[in-house]
């Protein structure tokens, strides 16, 4: 059974907690968000808590049959898509010393996710983006730029550099219909599902290379997401904002 959306709406992926859970509900004042995540319980409790204006999907990135069905729904529903934010993401042990099947597949894992993942949605959902004004905002890290801060982070620092070489591709491939891409690379942010199992020691470790003295939040991220989607920042593209305290200072 097919899907039915509004006729206009943004897209969130790994929406059920964290900075994606943050971003759909700061999207969700001006319009519907289609909530994409794995696990729908936690879709359908962000969209309890938040609201109507959070429509859940289960869906993997990763899942090319499961990004056809999006597709069929956005078709049938004749919708446009105002907003693309490519928010999922996930973290594997990259270490040298791990077993080699183990660090190929926690590769495969990663690349797939947050990459691939971030290519196969863009270019599903690029038929149905709204031309001109049309955004897509991806979540990088700082970890591309500083490779992490600990061994075994060379896995997912890679992952976020190539969304950075994914985002300027796609600014050039669709900035001629009046669509901007863009992405965020945050440093440090506290309360997300990725820092919760974090040692306190090892966030105030982090902290004490922060000048501005402390973490960031979900919310400063997701505030930084409603601008670049804003007709403000219309002539903003092939850009990365850094938007970590000034942990990493870009040149």
């Amino acid at each position: 059974m097919k899907a039915s959306f509004p006729k206009e709406l943004a897209i969130v992926t790994g929406a059920g907690t964290g900075i994606g859970a943050a971003v759909a509900a700061r999207l969700a004042g001006q319009g519907a968000v289609l909530c994409i995540g794995r696990t729908l319980s936690k879709l359908e409790g962000l969209a309890e808590k938040m609201g109507p204006s959070l429509l859940p999907y289960a869906l993997d990135v990763t899942d090319r049959a499961s990004l056809g069905r999006l597709v069929g729904d956005l078709q049938s529903s004749g919708s446009k898509v105002t907003v693309l934010v490519n928010n999922a993401g996930i973290a594997r042990n990259g270490a040298a010393d791990l077993e080699l099947k183990q660090l190929w597949a926690n590769w495969d894992e990663v690349l797939a996710t947050n990459l691939t993942g971030a290519f196969q949605i863009s270019m599903a959902v690029a038929p149905f983006l709204k031309r001109p004004d049309g955004r897509i905002v991806n979540i990088g890290s700082i970890a591309a730029y500083t490779g992490g801060r600990s061994q075994g982070s060379a896995i997912y620092a890679a992952s976020k550099a190539g969304v950075n070489g994914l985002t300027v591709g796609l600014a050039r491939e669709f900035s001629g219909d009046g669509i901007t891409v863009n992405a965020i690379a945050p440093g440090l942010v506290a309360g997300t599902e990725f820092t919760a199992a974090w040692d306190p020691a090892r966030i105030d470790d982090f902290v004490r290379d922060v000048p501005a003295g402390r973490p960031g939040n979900a919310q400063e991220i997701a505030a930084t997401v409603a601008f670049l989607c804003s007709p403000d920042a219309g002539y903003i593209t092939g850009q990365v904002i850094h938007q970590n305290g000034g942990a990493y200072f870009a040149p």
